[in-house]
């Protein structure tokens, strides 16, 4: 669901989060797995560690890459649109990237499965692959030199924590993949998904054309979003009246009023804090430490 939504998605940081939540899907279906056979969370738990630090690692560098796409010099454009290739390919599960080191740490895991789900769950992964793949070619597409420019004009500062975040993706994950993960048989599986969803973009931005459906934004909220926003003003309104008709009611609801409101402040205070580029790295790297020391404790 999170793929097909996304797919028709314009704005690229949209897109992403749609991709965010289908390997959110990923992650559940492997957690599922580690539930259904308990004996096995000893190898289950690092290989969903693994996926976690591969997709945190890809899709940040991706976000970071988007950061630098809002400028008109074509030339910058170009060089960010091809640095976003590894993490988009990387999403993709594409041979010898830390996207297949992933999915193979998964697959692996299908044999703890009783029938048949030991040779549903990798048709299953192989299928989301290739939805990954086609969601990674029409990000690729939003982002094109020759597109318009990606939100507002972008910060000189990112490009270095871009240049390691490319780094780390290329690097990090291989220090926790399995033994084998590199051998040419891997990366002839991990290749025919990331072709097949090559060949339908092709063929779709050659072929293709029908307008794209507009979903909005935030899809079944965004549909319900229109009555929630009468049902609001309905409310605005009978307060409004009772205030008016009952001076006590008015004091009473003030008092309610001030608690809420400053809860808000300090809410959005702690959110100003958490958005804040030193505080997210520092988070990010104290996952990664952990999901990488929680992987190597259980090989």
């Amino acid at each position: 669901y999170g793929v097909a939504v996304g797919l028709v998605q314009r704005d690229p940081r949209t897109l992403l989060a749609y991709s965010s939540i289908s390997q959110m899907g990923i992650l559940t279906l492997a957690v599922g797995l580690g539930l259904h056979a308990p004996q096995a969370w000893g190898s289950i738990l690092p290989a969903i560690a693994l996926y976690a630090l591969h997709h945190g690692l890809a899709k940040g560098t991706l976000f970071l890459g988007l950061g630098l796409c809002g400028t008109e010099d074509r030339g910058q454009r170009r060089r960010v649109w091809v640095g976003i290739w590894l993490p988009a390919l990387a999403l993709a599960g594409a041979p010898w990237t830390s996207g297949m080191v992933a999915k193979l740490g998964l697959k692996a895991q299908a044999a703890h499965a009783a029938a048949p789900w030991d040779s549903l769950l990798p048709l299953a992964l192989g299928a989301s692959t290739v939805a990954t793949a086609l969601l990674m070619a029409r990000l690729l597409y939003l982002t094109r030199p020759a597109a318009e420019p990606a939100g507002a004009a972008p910060a000189a500062d990112l490009a270095w924590p871009w240049a390691g975040a490319l780094a780390a993706v290329a690097l990090l994950p291989w220090w926790y993949a399995p033994p084998g993960a590199a051998a040419p048989a891997h990366a002839l599986g991990a290749l025919w998904p990331v072709a097949v969803a090559g060949a339908a973009a092709l063929a779709a931005a050659r072929w293709w054309t029908a307008p794209v459906p507009a979903i909005p934004a935030g899809d079944v909220l965004a549909l319900l979003a229109r009555p929630w926003e009468r049902c609001r003003a309905a409310a605005r309104g009978s307060l409004a009246r009772l205030v008016v008709c009952n001076a006590s009611m008015r004091a009473r609801l003030g008092r309610l009023e001030r608690p809420a409101a400053a809860g808000m402040v300090r809410l959005a205070r702690a959110e100003l804090r958490l958005v804040r580029w030193e505080t997210a790295l520092a988070l990010f790297v104290l996952v990664a430490l952990t999901a990488g020391l929680a992987a190597w404790a259980m090989r």
